[in-house]
């Protein structure tokens, strides 16, 4: 299947610097993104660390490099103080299925048929922006899931500084209203930064599109 995608980060209003990071390797078909972790310290080189590491160590098994990737990290943790935690949602497309994971609240989305499907678990305490894990935690369990992908099909891993404020609806009508996948992420993104919140945080988005 024949894979188009588009990435693209802001920062924040609200942040002194970008602490969001992306990755996009077409060869491996692997797609990342990764939202750090303000407080207490080192949001920005956790999510670029642990990016970094998922690559080097991504052999074909997505959920065993997120693994190994947060082993690396936190080996290198101890040495570094200023290194903290981030959040890591990543796909990698393989012929006709996908598989998607994360830790943290980075959410990821299939679109298909004008349906909307989260292919992420959301680690938050009930009712709150608190966190139940991230990279950079000695330990970590990495939710998975694998899905059989048809032409036609968007996939989207975003930070929630744009599912905070753009609803799953909102998202998809601007999905039905362009094909191409750069004027898709940029929209998004344009529409989350129009939206009054009380946190301007940093928008990272990669948009993915399958055709035969």
């Amino acid at each position: 299947m024949r894979v188009l995608c588009f990435g693209k980060s802001v920062q924040g209003k609200d942040h002194l610097e970008n602490e969001d990071g992306f990755l996009i390797d077409e060869k491996l078909r692997l797609f990342a993104v990764a939202d750090g972790v303000s407080e207490p310290k080192g949001g920005k080189e956790a999510s670029q660390k642990v990016l970094k590491y998922l690559k080097e160590s991504f052999e074909g098994d997505l959920k065993k490099a997120f693994e190994e990737a947060n082993k690396k990290f936190v080996k290198e943790k101890e040495k570094n103080f200023f290194e903290g935690y981030c959040t890591l949602s990543a796909v990698h497309i393989k012929e006709k299925f996908l598989e998607a994971c994360n830790v943290g609240d980075s959410p990821i989305f299939l679109f298909r048929d004008k349906e909307i499907e989260s292919l992420g678990f959301i680690d938050k305490m009930l009712g709150t922006s608190v966190l139940t894990q991230a990279m950079g935690e000695e330990f970590i369990r990495v939710h998975e899931t694998k899905k059989e992908l048809k032409a036609g099909d968007w996939v989207l891993i975003a930070t929630d500084g744009i599912t905070d404020v753009l609803s799953e609806k909102e998202i998809l009508k601007i999905i039905e209203n362009f094909e191409d996948v750069k004027k898709v992420c940029e929209k998004i993104i344009e529409e989350a930064e129009k939206k009054i919140s009380f946190y301007n945080d940093d928008k990272t988005l990669i948009v993915i599109k399958v055709s035969e």
